[in-house]
């Protein structure tokens, strides 16, 4: 669950990388 930090808030998706 470590998305790029910085892409909407890793809030959205848990796989938004």
């Amino acid at each position: 669950m470590a998305h790029l930090a910085g892409k909407v808030a890793c809030v959205t998706a848990s796989t938004d990388g």
